[in-house]
């Protein structure tokens, strides 16, 4: 991986100085920040390097190949998470690549499907597995059971994160102790 990244360390005296933050928690939450920036920048980078394509729009192809059966734009970029819009640019690339083919929806004239076209197919049999192997030598950093329990702890993370999500935003205020400078 390119670039040196670490985790971020904070002074015991940061409770102090925001009596609102736990230096755990500001460690915890900045080195998942981090290690999904970093994974995430490693693979873009590879399959930038290898297709040319930036990895979301190599995520849409992987979508359509699984889905299994022809899929409508707003089916792959709910699956993503992504907007109409984007959506629309990301299958235009994959059009200009030769690995999708849109088509007439016969149940909706107002819409289209996104059909993988064995140019695509190839595409992500070639790559999909290449990337399952680059997870798979990343994560043998742990054990078995440690991978099950990074699993279980990010689920928690996540579930906590879309409960604070879902409730009313407040303004982002708070006290902070600024220590006395020595100039």
């Amino acid at each position: 991986m390119s670039g040196r990244h670490d985790i971020v360390r904070v002074d015991c005296d940061l409770a102090e100085e925001f009596p609102e933050a736990d230096p755990r928690s500001t460690e915890s939450y900045v080195a998942v920040l981090i290690a999904g920036d970093v994974l995430n920048r490693e693979l873009g980078q590879r399959i930038e390097h290898a297709l040319g394509v930036s990895h979301t729009v190599f995520n849409a192809l992987a979508v359509i190949d699984g889905g299994g059966q022809a899929l409508t734009p707003s089916q792959i970029s709910e699956r993503m998470v992504i907007s109409s819009a984007t959506m629309t640019a990301m299958l235009d690339v994959l059009e200009r690549r030769g690995w999708i083919r849109r088509s007439p929806n016969p149940e909706d004239r107002r819409s289209v499907l996104i059909q993988i076209t064995p140019e695509g197919r190839a595409t992500a049999d070639q790559i999909i597995p290449a990337l399952h192997n680059i997870e798979r030598r990343t994560m043998s950093a742990l054990t078995a059971k440690e991978q099950n329990q990074l699993v279980g702890l990010l689920a928690k993370v996540l579930d906590r994160a879309r409960q604070l999500s879902a409730e009313p935003t407040e303004p982002l205020d708070g006290k902070r102790k600024r220590p006395a400078r020595l100039d």
